[in-house]
C-alpha cells in the first residue's frame, strides 16, 4: 500500500471514531480479508495470582482449538468463513480487575466471552455478561453461584452435579447403603448435595466430619469410620488430599470402599490391600489422547484439566454458531440448548434450558 493510500484509510478510521460510529459485541463482524470475516472469542484469564497456573492451562487449551479451526477453513456461517480471533486479558486473580477487563473485551468486539477460572472473577462478570446479552461461557468454575443466567453456559458440571452423580455411583453401582463423608468448608457444597442424593436412594449418613490431613484428624476420622459400620467413604477433596486420607486408612487396616469426585487416571493401587473398591470420575474421553499429543507438540507440557475444558468451551461456542447459522447473540443462546457435541471433556456434551451442562458420567473402578 502507498503512503497515500495509507494515510487516507488512517484518515478514514480517525473520522468513523471521532463520530462515534463502534462496532461491539454481537454486531461485530470485521473482515479480516476479502473472503472471511472474524468472530472475536474473549477470554479472561489469569497470568499472575493466585489462579495463575491454572488461567495459563485454560488459555492454552482454547488457543490450541482456535488454532486447529481456524487451520481448517475456520467457521462456515450462512455461506461465509470466520475466521476465530482470540483476544484474553489477565484479571490477575483479582474480581474487580476481572469486572473492568470484561468491559474491554466487549469495547474490543468480543461477541462471546470466556468466563475466568476463579468462582469469584466468574460472579464478578457473569451479571455484566447477562445485561449485555454476550454468551458467557464457563469453563471450569464449579461452584453453585455462578451459572444462573440464560446466557451462561457451564462446560464443567456443577458442584451440585458432582455430588449428585457420586451419590448414584456409590448406592446404585457399588451396592453401598451406609456412608460417611470426609470434607472440608471448600467442598461443602458438594458434600451437601452427595448426602441429600445418597439419602433420597435409600441409603443413610453414618458420619460427616470435616477433615484436614494432620495425623490427630485422621485418627479422629478412621475411628468414626470403624465405629460407624459404613461401607463406603466419600471424598469431595483434591485427589492429593484424598490420597493421604487413603493412605492412612489402608496403614489403619480398614476395609472400606471409597468414592471420590477427582480425576484418578494413573494412580498406583498396588500398595491398597485393606481398601476394597476405589470409584472416580472418568472427565476425559477417548478423545483425549489426541488432544494430549497435540497438547504436548505445541507447548511441549501435559494438559491437565482446565485445559481441556479450556478447549471445549471454544467447541462450545463454534457449536452454538454452525447451529444458529448466525453470529447474533440471541441467536447463539437459543441455538446452546440444541448442541451436542464429543468434547475431551466427555462425550455427548449438552446444555439444558438454564445452562446446565448435561452429559453421562462414567466412573472407573480401580478394583
Amino acid at each position: 500500500m502507498s503512503n497515500k493510500k495509507l494515510i487516507s484509510s488512517m484518515l478514514i478510521v480517525t473520522v468513523l471514531m471521532t463520530q462515534g460510529i463502534v462496532f461491539q459485541g454481537c454486531t461485530n463482524q470485521s473482515v479480516k480479508n476479502d473472503n472471511e470475516k472474524e468472530f472475536i472469542i474473549g477470554e479472561i484469564i489469569t497470568k499472575n495470582g493466585l489462579y495463575e497456573r491454572e488461567g495459563e492451562e485454560m488459555y492454552c487449551g482454547s488457543k490450541l482449538a482456535v488454532d486447529e479451526i481456524n487451520d481448517n477453513a475456520g467457521v462456515l456461517i450462512n455461506g461465509e468463513n470466520y475466521h476465530l480471533k482470540l483476544i484474553t486479558v489477565d484479571d490477575e486473580s483479582n474480581p474487580d480487575i476481572a469486572k473492568k477487563l470484561y468491559n474491554s473485551l466487549i469495547d474490543k468486539g468480543a461477541q462471546a466471552v470466556v468466563a475466568p477460572v476463579s468462582a469469584e472473577s466468574c460472579k464478578a462478570v457473569e451479571s455484566q455478561a447477562n445485561e449485555d446479552n454476550i454468551p458467557l461461557i464457563i469453563a471450569s468454575v464449579t461452584s453453585n453461584e455462578v451459572g444462573k443466567y440464560d446466557n451462561s453456559f457451564r462446560v464443567c458440571l456443577s458442584d451440585e452435579q458432582i455430588g449428585l452423580e457420586a451419590a448414584d455411583e456409590a448406592f446404585y453401582h457399588m451396592n453401598s447403603r451406609k456412608s460417611v463423608i470426609l470434607y472440608n468448608q471448600a467442598s461443602a457444597d458438594v458434600m451437601e448435595s452427595f448426602a441429600d442424593e445418597y439419602i433420597k436412594n435409600g441409603g443413610r449418613i453414618v458420619g460427616q466430619e470435616q477433615c484436614s490431613p494432620d495425623i490427630e484428624s485422621l485418627t479422629y476420622c478412621a475411628n468414626l469410620i470403624n465405629a460407624s459400620g459404613a461401607d463406603v467413604v466419600y471424598l469431595p477433596e483434591k485427589s492429593d488430599f484424598s490420597k493421604a486420607v487413603m493412605d492412612f486408612m489402608e496403614q489403619q487396616q480398614l476395609n472400606v470402599s471409597i468414592v471420590t469426585s477427582e480425576n484418578w487416571d494413573g494412580m498406583n493401587v498396588s500398595g491398597y490391600t485393606w481398601l476394597k473398591e476405589i470409584a472416580y470420575p472418568k472427565i476425559y474421553s477417548e478423545k483425549y489422547s489426541d488432544f494430549c499429543a497435540d497438547y504436548l507438540f505445541e507447548y511441549d507440557m501435559i494438559p491437565g484439566q482446565k485445559a481441556a475444558e479450556g478447549y471445549d468451551a471454544v467447541y462450545v461456542i463454534v457449536n452454538a454458531l454452525n447451529e444458529a447459522g448466525n453470529t447474533d447473540c440471541d441467536l447463539q443462546i437459543s441455538a446452546m440448548s440444541d448442541i451436542v457435541f464429543d468434547g475431551i471433556t466427555g462425550k455427548e456434551i449438552s446444555f439444558n434450558e438454564i445452562g446446565k451442562c448435561k452429559r453421562n458420567v462414567e466412573f472407573m473402578h480401580l478394583r
